[in-house]
């Protein structure tokens, strides 16, 4: 810090850095929110990728970020393969350094038409922990009360889990855990909800009808919802390439 001006050193942003950046202009805030090992910190870091490489889908270019070391740390695993084979944990866990209060990813991205138009992307990196504790606790729901500001939220959901015996189990999870968000965080109903269908790459993209039925759950709660299969980074990039989303699910 020299005088009254504050230097970033790219790690998460807290409560109060997320405030002065919105104080300055618009913030968009996006729950990423899911079970341990769903694939939300492989998301994220697909994302931050993506959009650093020039990948990200017309017309939106990259602008910057704030957190660019708390990138870089979720991405350097990913950047390490052995022989051409990805490692089988693509990414940590998440630990808070707090692990009381939630941690912001800054993502920046600009319109490359006429307008230009910035987005300033707030994104959430939870720990899975979060969410097991929401379907058991209704009490646990202050830590979540900051989603009362989202403008989106994205429930990261494992394909593989969706396809396989355990899949009424899961659907099930989270089924209490957007009931939660509903009524114990209290959500505003505008708020979009997308169910973003994790690790899609080894279910040939398909979309499991247990994400479909989680779809209309959350519609019948009284939120705009959409699914999308996501492979974030594949297992198979000789049949579905890294970063590829399937198409939305309405």
């Amino acid at each position: 810090e020299q005088g009254d001006r504050k230097f970033q050193l790219g790690n998460e942003l807290g409560a109060e850095d997320a405030a002065e950046i919105m104080r300055a202009r618009y913030g968009h805030v996006i729950g990423v929110l899911g079970s341990s090992d769903a694939g939300k910190t492989c998301f994220l870091s697909s994302l931050y990728l993506m959009a650093s490489g020039g990948s990200l889908p017309a017309p939106f270019q990259f602008a910057g970020s704030l957190t660019l070391q708390a990138f870089e740390d979720r991405a350097r695993g990913l950047r390490e393969w052995k022989d051409g084979t990805l490692p089988q944990q693509l990414a940590d866990h998440t630990v808070l350094s707090d692990p009381r209060q939630p941690s912001l990813l800054h993502l920046a991205v600009r319109e490359s038409d006429k307008t230009r138009r910035r987005f300033d992307l707030l994104l959430t990196d939870l720990p899975g922990e979060w969410t097991d504790k929401l379907v058991l606790h209704a009490n646990f729901a202050q830590s979540f009360r900051f989603l009362q500001r989202a403008d989106g939220i994205i429930l990261v959901v494992d394909g593989t889990i969706l396809l396989s015996e355990q899949r009424h189990v899961e659907l099930q999870r989270m089924r209490y855990f957007t009931q939660r968000l509903a009524n114990d965080v209290n959500i505003s109903r505008d708020t979009p909800f997308v169910i973003v269908v994790s690790k899609s790459d080894e279910i040939a993209m398909k979309m499991p009808p247990a994400a479909n039925d989680l779809t209309q759950y959350v519609k019948d709660l009284g939120y705009p919802a959409t699914a999308i299969s996501v492979a974030s980074f594949s297992r198979r990039p000789d049949e579905v390439k890294s970063g590829k989303i399937g198409r939305a699910h309405v």
